[in-house]
């Protein structure tokens, strides 16, 4: 598996994984359409910080990624192309 930190800082990682399970359970099947990076991070961060289960169910997230858990590793990827998507528009 390629290292998760070059993309995101794995504090940030935590909470973007579990953020993005949270807000679209169906990921897996369908592409979210999350064309506002900073408000989707922001309110990520926001769960983070005012969650102790969010924060929690966040760092267990990272560990089923760096444990090869086929879901993490689709959220995880899936957020990597959107982020690659969308930093193509402002280049």
């Amino acid at each position: 598996m390629t290292n998760t930190s070059r993309t995101y800082p794995i504090s940030t990682l935590c909470y973007l994984l579990r953020y993005l399970r949270e807000e679209f359970p169906d990921f897996l099947e369908s592409t979210p359409n999350i064309s506002d990076l900073t408000k989707f991070y922001k309110a990520a961060k926001k769960a983070f910080d005012d969650s102790e289960e969010f924060k929690n169910t966040s760092r267990n997230t990272v560990v089923q990624l760096q444990g090869g858990d086929e879901a993490c590793t689709k959220a995880w990827k899936s957020l990597c192309d959107i982020s690659r998507t969308e930093f193509q528009k402002v280049r």
